[in-house]
């Protein structure tokens, strides 16, 4: 596991893997938790190098300071610290679920690092009251609650025991800390998003999701406002599908990626 530092001093975790094809691009797989995405990271490095990073608070990366240190702008800046430190000048990205705000903001404001982007179940547009909801409840010392609004936000058929049993294993395998998502969330809720900016990206971008997903009116969105976006949806996919179908959505970011690298090699 290697570590750089981003521009407040934050130490950010990625492993990074060469490719076994070469001349390949490099991808920036931006997961909350890069061990969620080590299926994913193997299958895709048969046309990409990779760099698989931990986000700011989670798995090996530093701690932020205060929970105010948390904020999408970090987020993107520290995968441009991870773009910096492979030594790339530009990178494919990926982001899922909610750091797909990270990943868009960095294609917004520093597009000359981002060589494409791949979008799996970007959560861009959940409501901002509900990550209030979360915050408050986390703040006052409820976060197990705050969980159980999330998971039956993600997955509604969830109800009783099985609301408590999936909080309480969140709460035992993630390895950063109630505050820490707390600040996630906080994040997200003071971050505006919108088709305008999205229209801002000129990167080629794939946007993957699931046909069972609660949030897949938001990927379409997403897609649709994206002016270079190519949308693809997977049978039968939940919003967990890095976890249900993640070798299928990494097949489908391989054949993306051939396509990104003749673009490039041609031009």
């Amino acid at each position: 596991m290697a570590t750089t530092r981003s521009f407040d001093g934050t130490e950010i975790a990625f492993k990074q893997n060469a490719s076994r094809k070469p001349g390949a691009l490099t991808t920036i797989i931006a997961a909350c938790q890069g061990a969620a995405f080590d299926k994913f990271d193997e299958v895709i490095r048969t046309t990409t190098a990779t760099a698989n990073m931990d986000f700011r608070g989670s798995g090996a990366s530093g701690r932020p300071k205060t929970k105010w240190d948390a904020s999408v702008p970090a987020y993107a800046r520290d995968i441009a610290a991870v773009i910096d430190a492979v030594k790339t000048p530009a990178a494919v990205v990926v982001g899922y679920s909610h750091t797909a705000e990270g990943v868009v903001h960095l294609a917004i404001t520093e597009r000359q690092k981002v060589a494409a982007l791949v979008l799996i179940e970007p959560a861009l547009f959940v409501s901002r009251e509900q990550l209030w909801e979360r915050v408050k409840l986390a703040d006052q010392g409820h976060f197990e609650e705050a969980l159980k609004l999330v998971l039956s936000f993600a997955n509604p058929g969830l109800t009783g025991e099985q609301l408590d049993e999936g909080a309480k294993h969140v709460l035992k395998t993630y390895s950063g800390s109630a505050e820490t998502i707390a600040s996630e969330w906080r994040a997200r809720a003071e971050y505006k998003i919108s088709e305008k900016k999205l229209a801002q990206i000129s990167a080629p971008t794939l946007v993957i999701g699931g046909t069972e997903s609660n949030i897949k009116d938001d990927v379409a969105r997403t897609a649709s406002a994206i002016p270079n976006a190519s949308l693809f949806w997977i049978q039968g996919a939940t919003h967990f599908l890095n976890e249900q179908q993640g070798k299928e959505a990494a097949e489908i970011t391989n054949c993306f990626l051939s396509q990104v690298l003749k673009n490039t090699t041609s031009h």
